[in-house]
């Protein structure tokens, strides 16, 4: 009977000794299979090619080492028996098989196939009559199809028997021993006999406590027990128990002979004495007795207790492995379509995942949906956040903001909880929100709100130049998302915000950053107080509205101040020298009070009574003490005049 097996990775077992590797097909051939019964015909996928057919037969004592069952090439002629295996890319992977030619001997040879090319073939046997092992080799530089091939190019009939296909570079380090139609070179330790059957090595007791073990005391050391944290007996019991009992599974290494360092329990279902059962021993628990660590020459097996002198136990397999969860494929889906992507591209990471940059997810058809597929083992949970252009693994300033909401978790950086993952999953998002079926709510209808506030009678704590920002619940007050400008150096600043329709916000101006505030007592008319803070408020209208400019501080624009300049009077001027044929004037003012900036001050030129008024042709500088004289003048040709004043 064939055993393949593609999820668990089975290991070596040479007719003459044990290899720990990693083994993909072991064929004995024997179990169910007829006399004579086509192995192109049954489910046993081999297919035959050219003469006669390949056979099963049965014939006592005449297999490889023998056994009763092998296959056959059964006519004269070319003919070819072949089975498809699956081979990874820059591994190394062995083709081995017992053959006895009749009178085909320089004919007959292993190979390894390719799309219709041998990549590897074995020798020819030494002698017709006898059985032979035979093996041929390939490492493929790429994923691909192989196929096994058993070919006869002339002569007679021809046998194969204990086919091994193996992975002699594979990682994991994996046993298997198939008894179908084999005793795997097994000798009885004690209270037993072991005879070949066709589907299990059959181990007949003549004691209460009948062991088998997979060789002899000198048996050199083949592995360690770090390599197998599994095993899986399957075998049948005939006899009946009073109780469930156990069977004992050993581990020896060569060192101290026959006595076991490990022995682990396994259960029988005492109801079933008809059928084959399977035993899973999880090897990373804690054996019945010794400790399971160290080199491992052989193992051992003990039929299930309740055994006697004359029944039998049927071993079909006995294989040891490393049990792998297999990872599930988490699909992670991000509606992006309420906001503007940066240009590294949308991530999700965080928690459970990694960095900032852990999984990249792309965008392949432009619909503003982004998806990224990672794998997790099965029980995972935890937390993670979507990024928006994230710079390097650490730059979480990119993540999105789920503060205040139900996906967001307040005690780990409000990131999002992932639901305990037990198999394949996606997971639909819409970015900084909590929507799980993938959409997006509808953004929301905005105004565009201007702001200004008159900063020419500010007396606090900064100096100009200075920077006023607007700061509220629009931005989280975090003091400079939104300075505000006074382009035309009037002293009042402002800025435009879209803001939503029919929300609410409370704000307030502060002076570079949050250095100096606002402060209000509570009660003015623009203000709301709440926790104890009392914030200007506003209620968004549904359009654009540009707001009236207010007085820092203040709900209403700043009152005029009293003059602090005095004009005493107007001069012509008449130059000689170098100027001689200008002319000019003068503007005699006195400071009727301590001026600290006399850039508030500015003139206003308009030529003789008529023309076009020039607005603050010129801004004084400098400051002032009460009583000081300030004379102001400009000089220049006919023609240009007009060009400069001087103080």
């Amino acid at each position: 009977m064939k055993y393949f097996n593609t999820l668990l990775l089975f290991a070596l077992v040479s007719f003459f000794g044990v290899n720990a590797q990693n083994t993909y097909l072991t064929e004995n051939f024997g179990g169910s299979y007829a006399h004579l019964e086509s192995m192109s015909s049954n489910s046993s996928g081999w297919t035959h090619s050219g003469t006669g057919d390949f056979v099963h037969k049965i014939v006592s004592g005449s297999g490889a080492s023998g056994s009763n069952c092998f296959g056959q090439l059964n006519v004269a002629g070319a003919a070819t028996a072949s089975y498809d295996v699956q081979l990874d890319a820059n591994e190394t992977y062995e083709f081995k098989a017992f053959v006895k030619t009749i009178q085909s001997r320089i004919h007959v040879t292993l190979r390894i196939n390719v799309g219709g090319v041998d990549v590897a073939t074995s020798g020819n046997t030494s002698t017709n009559g006898a059985w032979e092992e035979l093996s041929c080799s390939y490492t493929p530089t790429q994923n691909e199809t192989a196929s096994l091939q058993f070919v006869k190019a002339a002569g007679f009939q021809s046998n194969i028997d204990k086919i091994k296909f193996t992975c002699l570079t594979c990682a994991d380090k994996n046993l298997v021993y198939n008894f179908n139609d084999s005793k795997e070179n097994w000798i009885s330790g004690g209270g037993s006999s072991l005879v070949i059957g066709n589907d299990a090595m059959i181990m007949k007791s003549s004691s209460n406590v009948p062991v088998a073990r997979s060789g002899g005391a000198s048996d050199p050391d083949f592995s360690d027990a770090s390599n197998f944290d599994r095993a899986k007996i399957t075998f049948k019991t005939t006899y009946a128990a009073a109780g469930a009992g156990v069977g004992k599974l050993f581990f020896y290494n060569n060192s101290a002979g026959n006595a076991q360092f490990a022995t682990f329990d396994f259960n029988r279902d005492p109801a079933n004495n008809s059928s084959f059962q399977t035993a899973i021993v999880d090897l990373t628990s804690s054996p019945s007795a010794g400790s399971y660590s160290g080199p491992i020459a052989r193992i051992g097996i003990r039929g299930p207790w309740g055994v006697a002198s004359g029944d039998t136990v049927f071993i079909k397999s006995i294989e040891l492995y490393n049990y792998s969860v297999p990872a599930n494929n988490v699909t992670f889906s991000v509606n992006c379509s309420n906001i503007s992507v940066g240009s590294n591209g949308m991530y999700v990471g965080g928690g459970v995942l990694g960095d900032a940059m852990a999984v990249q997810l792309s965008d392949s058809d432009g619909d503003g949906t982004w998806e990224g597929t990672t794998t997790l083992a099965p029980g995972t949970t935890g937390n993670y956040i979507f990024l928006n252009s994230p710079t390097s693994g650490g730059d979480w300033n990119a993540k999105e903001d789920l503060s205040g909401q139900s996906c967001g978790d307040p005690n780990n950086y409000n990131d999002r909880t992932l639901p305990t993952i037990n198999g394949d999953t996606t997971l639909l998002h819409c970015f900084g929100s909590c929507e799980t079926d993938g959409t997006c709510p509808m953004p929301p209808v905005q105004s565009n709100v201007t702001f200004s506030v008159d900063m020419s009678q500010y007396s606090g704590s900064q100096s100009a130049p200075y920077t006023v920002y607007l700061n509220g619940t629009f931005n989280g007050w975090n003091g400079s998302s939104n300075p505000m400008s006074d382009s035309n150096g009037d002293n009042v600043w402002d800025l435009t915000l879209p803001l939503d329709t029919g929300s609410s916000i409370e704000y307030k101006f502060t002076v570079n950053g949050w250095n100096d505030q606002e402060n209000f007592v509570g009660g003015e008319s623009c203000t709301v107080t709440n926790g104890g803070f009392t914030n200007r408020f506003l209620a968004i209208p549904p359009s654009d509205v540009t707001l009236a400019t207010v007085c820092y501080n203040s709900c209403t624009s700043c009152p005029p101040l009293a003059p602090q300049l005095s004009l005493q009077g107007v001069m012509d001027l008449y130059a000689s020298g170098a100027y001689s044929g200008t002319d000019g004037k003068a503007i005699h003012l006195v400071a009727t009070a301590d001026i600290t900036d006399l850039s508030i001050y500015s003139l206003d030129v308009i030529s003789n009574g008529s023309g076009s008024l020039n607005p603050s042709e010129f801004i004084l500088s400098g400051s002032a003490t009460a009583g000081d004289n300030i004379l102001i003048y400009r000089v220049g040709s006919a023609t240009n005049s007009a060009n400069f004043f001087q103080d």
